[in-house]
């Protein structure tokens, strides 16, 4: 399969997108759908033999059980209170995995979405939170894959989530950048090195009381090159990943409180056989304070106060050289911060 393109120079907008998830059945669209960690689903693609850049745009959805999967305990803390049917468990830490081939090639730590309905049903009105009807994606470049992907072979794609419940939405599309003179394009995968996810949860309760604290990490990265029209190009990605999550049970577990952080720093770097192409550095970090409390009077009435502080903040650094192959250059840099801070707290009584 070959593919045109309009443009000559590295980068810009892809030439190509491909669904990489499932037709799904349910409202159209293109989906997997995953109910547990043990739960892979893959797809076949097909990739342009002339591609020389891709990206994985990478969506996440997640539901029922796993609904507040920031704020669920460990499965011990469950079965010490005869509660693992009325409580979601699987504790705290969720991680998306999306693997071509059999190989990792990115590992994401989800945004904690709150939808319309989430925590408490007015606390929507009028403002809605951040991420709660258009869900945020994430972007995985895979172009050191490229050189084993350009085979005109069908390719498996595959995604799943640690320490899933019932369930989630994993939605992949392939960004694609096609040589603009060449029909074919190679290359090899170099190098590929991931550290297995280090989680560690600490639980100390008595009873429907107790603190859990969960850490966990990865490391990746992966480099290749590839043989196009702008040169023997050598791709390096890196990404390292941290994670915290602190939930505190009081007042017999009618009151949980949540500190969380996640960040992600991800590295790319091209380099052709005289010059550095492109340096992209992004760091991301979703910080999470959530509060919720239910007071029973003796009346029968309830008194419900809900807390939300939570934002998306990214920092990115580029600089990047683009031009006709050996031709002209053009160089850009700039540095952009973008913070979105949102806090929220609503009482109310319920009769």
């Amino acid at each position: 399969m070959t593919a045109k393109s309009s443009k000559k120079s590295y980068g810009g907008v892809a030439d190509v997108i491909l669904p990489v998830a499932k037709a799904s059945p349910l409202n159209g669209g293109y989906w997997f759908q995953l109910h547990n960690e043990s739960d892979v689903q893959s797809r076949e693609v097909q990739i342009p033999r002339n591609t020389y850049k891709a990206v994985l745009e990478i969506c996440v959805s997640f539901h029922c059980s796993d609904e507040f999967w920031y704020t669920n305990p460990p499965n011990e803390f469950l079965e010490a209170n005869n509660v693992s049917d009325r409580v979601a468990g699987n504790g705290t830490f969720r991680e998306v995995l999306v693997s071509v081939d059999g190989l990792l090639a990115g590992a994401v730590y989800p945004f904690p979405v709150f939808y319309t309905g989430g925590a408490d049903y007015y606390f929507w009105r009028p403002i809605s939170g951040i991420g709660s009807f258009v869900l945020p994606s994430y972007d995985v470049d895979i172009t050191p894959f490229l050189g084993k992907l350009v085979d005109g072979l069908n390719h498996t794609f595959s995604a799943t989530v640690t320490n899933a419940l019932p369930f989630w939405l994993i939605n992949a599309n392939l960004h694609l950048w096609v040589n603009p003179s060449l029909h074919v394009t190679k290359g090899e995968l170099v190098e590929h090195s991931t550290v297995a996810s280090q989680s560690h949860t600490k639980s100390r309760f008595l009873g429907l009381d107790g603190t859990f604290l969960t850490d966990a990490s990865r490391v990746l990265s992966y480099q290749g090159y590839l043989e196009s029209s702008f040169g023997n190009l050598t791709t390096s990605a890196f990404y390292s990943s941290r994670f915290s999550n602190k939930l505190v049970y009081t007042e017999g577990a009618r009151a949980s409180a949540v500190h969380q952080d996640s960040k992600t720093e991800a590295k790319m770097v091209v380099k052709s056989d005289k010059k550095d192409l492109v340096y992209d550095r992004r760091a991301t970090s979703f910080p999470l304070k959530f509060f919720y409390r239910e007071t029973q009077h003796e009346n029968g009435t309830v008194f419900v106060k809900v807390d939300v502080n939570r934002s998306w903040d990214q920092e990115q650094q580029m600089q990047s050289t683009i031009g006709e192959g050996g031709g002209s250059i053009v160089a850009a840099s700039y540095f952009v911060t973008i913070v979105v801070f949102f806090t929220k707290s609503e009482e109310r009584s319920v009769s």
